[in-house]
């Protein structure tokens, strides 16, 4: 051939041109699409920040509203304290000296805009903002006042208002004054100031506007809300997004909200306030969360912006290299044509390695890219959602949380809202049993001393409550003896009249226990004294002393129906006195201290429970069965009859009270009773017993155990209500057999007073137990060449973790067993295998049961191992 063949060649070219478009196309479309991935996730990001957001937000604002409702209610019974008893005209003729007192008790409170004391009438009698009273002023019109007057006898709330006197947004909680006849006497009230709660979320939220919290009544009615206050008669419908949240019981999950008030989107979170009647939502705007989002997204799309550029420029750039190229190679190849066959096939060749070469450095050029853009989104990714500020937010907001849920059971009791178990209970028997744990508590240096009166009363109290506020006074002693001293505890009968009722702290006139616990040590200063029994008040170092202990012996006292005294002198000692009222009752020769010795654990009896919770009802017959006993299920009261009336084996029944199908727990306790004389009887519910009293009857001699319970609660109780228990032999009270006595056992626990406990559970079971009180001491221990059987550790340790203290030591004694104990769900599997640890997790709170079975679950795994091991 003398030419090449034009036709051929134009093929070729156009597909070389085609895939360079298509390159060029993937220039846009990869970095895009990647881009839209990457916002995407970076728009889940936010949403999940802003869902977290929300939720600690309405954290803190649910704890603040609550602290000022229960410091206002106490407040209001206070108020009703000073004037009870005390008539219109005689409140009116002591107005003065009633306004300085109502002033002076009100002081110090911010959120007090005013106190008022009225009459029948609703005119005004006292106030601790104006004096003389304001005349012509009349609240009778005030949904409260009406309310009141109408026999509500309960806490009352209004909606938003705006003062007759000034012109100031407040609301009012309330509650309805009784005069000796047990008839309506007027209303005590306090007024709270908007602008105070709109100050604390100020704070809260900083300069910026994108946080919103509502504070509403169950109702709808609009309490407090912000940045924008609310209007007179302003409502939630019920079918609003957050009423609705209230009525389905979704508290604590953020929900997607568009306001009824001001038609702004929030994410928002709902809590409900303690046991009032009111619920605060709280969150973040839509608006806020898209300009978060769009800043994080400004910086992918930049990196995107330069890569998809740099591409697409590169491929531009070849593709118009070709394009020139290919049309001088056409150009070429028609002159080629009247040349020579060789000549052309050797230009052929000449254009192919080209291209080759071409296509090869274009690949090249974009792998490059490729791992640039790559690079720069892993760096991205690490860097926005893992800072070191995120991560150090996070941390502290674990470590409120955890420790809440460790005061929440002191802040029940300073609140004085705790389930309490009372029982007739020898007080000088307590105190007796309870010297061995004090003795351990103060340590060697410090005597103990017991001066117990022989013919002391007996009182109802709840029995665990009053060793728990005795242990407590014994550690603050200590604390307050470092270099020894004398620890005294003494009984003794107290009888006071009108009088000395007063001067101890209004208790009314009669017969108490005192139970007095006296110390050495350094004293409390004057200026500190009047705070002591304060919730959070503490003169120890941080991370020594969270405050609420004597506010927890304190709310024991009051709920008891007594009162908890203190006097100190600087140099000489306190001395706390606990005023217990007395009974007639006389205590059973066998009450059972706190530490039992009796396994709870049921002997085959059978059990009836009757809930109509499905969920509820299943745990409680798991517990059962878990617990030894043959369980009977029923979802109401007219099935559980109709299995009583059969000829079926029933030892026991266990029932809810609030239940459909029109009959109530006490009703079928009653007939079950009627039916079998013997059975023994027990019910729950999570209303209180005062409750349970007014609208279903319940006597005070149906035993009550509280939801939500334990499962040692309940094994405990359904054994003393079991008919007849049968002693038991030495086999069943005997250790399981899988737990080898004498066990010599490492116990770490940083609390002391869980230390004790456990120790002393320990001892008791047959172990012996060498203490220590953080990771460090316990090293210590193992220096000496002592060796253990067992380590008992909590995981929370200060300094040195728990797991990282059971790894050091199964790396000197690498046969022992580890049991991990904890109170935080999240850490509950950390000793499994899958962290490399073959421990036994143990969940605080533990009692003597809970130790048993982890002692045999640990030797268990440790038999295990050496098998594996041989």
């Amino acid at each position: 051939m003398n030419s090449i063949d034009g036709d051929r060649l134009r093929p070729l070219q156009g597909g070389s041109i085609r895939s360079l478009k298509v390159l060029l196309a993937a220039s846009v479309l990869l970095p895009a699409l990647t881009f839209a991935g990457a916002a995407w996730k970076s728009y889940q990001d936010a949403m999940d920040h802003a869902a977290d957001r929300a939720e600690k937000l309405a954290g803190i604002v649910h704890e603040h509203a609550q602290k000022v409702f229960e410091t206002n209610e106490a407040l209001l019974g206070r108020i009703d304290d000073v004037t009870h008893g005390l008539d219109a005209a005689t409140i009116r003729a002591d107005q003065q000296a009633l306004h300085e007192r109502l002033k002076a008790m009100s002081t110090g409170i911010a959120q007090i805009q005013a106190a008022w004391v009225l009459d029948d009438q609703g005119a005004p009698l006292v106030s601790n903002r104006f004096y003389p009273v304001p005349q012509g002023v009349s609240a009778a019109g005030r949904p409260y006042f009406q309310a009141h007057r109408r026999g509500d006898g309960g806490l009352f709330v209004t909606e938003s208002m705006q003062g007759v006197l000034t012109a100031e947004t407040f609301f009012n909680i309330s509650r309805r004054r009784t005069g000796p006849d047990a008839g309506f006497s007027g209303v005590v009230s306090v007024s709270i100031a908007h602008s105070y709660f709109t100050d604390v979320y100020r704070r809260i939220a900083g300069a910026g506007q994108d946080v919103a919290v509502t504070m509403t009544r169950d109702d709808g009615m609009v309490v407090v809300r912000y940045p924008n206050p609310p209007q007179p008669g302003m409502r939630l419908t019920p079918d609003s997004a957050v009423m609705t949240a209230v009525r389905n019981g979704e508290f604590g999950r953020p929900i997607w909200v568009t306001s009824q008030l001001d038609g702004v989107q929030r994410l928002v979170s709902v809590q409900r306030i303690g046991t009032y009647p009111l619920h605060i939502a709280a969150g973040v705007t839509y608006g806020s969360i898209l300009r978060e989002w769009a800043g994080s997204l400004a910086i992918y799309g930049a990196v995107f912006l330069a890569a998809a550029a740099g591409l697409f420029a590169t491929t531009w750039l070849a593709l118009r290299q070709t394009v020139r190229e290919q049309r001088a190679t056409a150009q070429w190849a028609e002159e080629a044509e009247r040349r020579e066959a060789a000549e052309a096939a050797l230009r052929q060749s000449q254009k192919l390695e080209a291209i080759g070469q071409l296509t090869g450095g274009v690949a090249h050029d974009f792998n490059n890219l490729l791992t640039v853009i790559v690079g720069n989104l892993g760096l991205i990714e690490r860097r926005a959602d893992n800072p070191d500020e995120v991560r150090g937010m996070a941390a502290t907001a674990l470590a409120a949380a955890a420790r809440g849920e460790r005061l929440t059971q002191h802040l029940l009791a300073f609140a004085r809202r705790q389930a309490l178990r009372p029982q007739v209970v020898d007080v000088n028997r307590l105190v007796s049993g309870l010297v061995p744990l004090v003795q351990r508590a103060v340590g060697e240096r410090i005597a103990v001393d017991l001066r117990l009166a022989p013919d002391l009363a007996h009182c109802r109290i709840d029995p665990n409550q009053c060793e728990t506020a005795l242990l407590n006074l014994a550690v603050n002693a200590r604390d307050a003896m470092p270099d020894g001293g004398r620890l005294t505890i003494a009984t003794r009968n107290v009888r006071l009249d009108a009088l000395a009722g007063g001067a101890a702290g209004e208790l009314g006139p009669g017969d108490y226990v005192a139970v007095v616990v006296a110390d050495t040590g350094a004293g409390i200063p004057p200026d500190i004294l009047p705070h002591v029994f304060e919730p959070f008040f503490t003169t120890k170092d941080v991370g020594k002393g969270s405050g609420l202990g004597l506010s927890q012996i304190y709310g024991f006292a009051r709920q008891s129906g007594g009162q908890a005294q203190i006097e100190s002198a600087v140099g000489e000692g306190t001395t706390v006195t606990l005023l217990l009222p007395q009974t007639m009752e006389r205590a059973a020769v066998s009450d059972a201290s706190l530490f039992r010795s009796d396994p709870l654990a049921g002997k085959g009896e059978v059990v009836l429970v009757v809930d109509d919770d499905d969920d509820v009802r299943a745990l409680a017959a798991r517990s059962l069965r878990d617990l030894g006993y043959v369980v009977v299920t029923a979802p109401d009261g007219p099935s559980a009859v109709a299995i009583l009336q059969g000829g079926q084996r029933i030892d026991a029944l266990f029932s809810d009270v609030v239940m459909p199908n029109g009959m109530s727990g006490v009703a079928l306790a009653r007939e079950a009773r009627r039916l079998r004389p013997e059975i023994g009887v027990l019910l729950t519910s999570g209303y209180t017993a005062q409750a349970l009293a007014q609208e279903h009857g319940l006597e005070e001699s149906h035993p009550l155990l509280p939801k939500p319970y334990r499962e040692t609660e309940l094994a405990a109780m359904i054994r003393d209500i079991l008919p007849h228990p049968k002693p038991m032999d030495r086999k069943e009270t005997a250790a399981p057999a899988n737990v080898a006595p004498s066990l010599r056992i490492l116990l770490v626990e940083d609390d002391a007073l869980v230390r004790m406990v456990a120790a002393a559970t320990l001892a008791d079971l047959g172990h012996a137990v060498t203490e220590a009180g953080d990771g460090t001491e316990a090293l210590h221990c193992l220096e000496g060449g002592e060796s253990f059987d067992v380590l008992v550790t909590d995981l929370g340790l200060p300094g040195m973790d728990g797991l990282v203290l059971a790894k050091l030591v199964r790396e000197r004694i690498p046969g022992i067993a580890v049991i991990l104990a904890t109170g935080y769900a999240d850490r509950a599997d950390d000793g499994l295998r899958g962290n490399g640890m073959e421990c036994v997790s143990l969940a605080k709170p533990y009692g003597r049961a809970e130790l048993e079975r982890a002692l045999a679950a640990a030797l268990s795994c440790k038999r295990v191992r050496r098998s594996t091991a041989a």
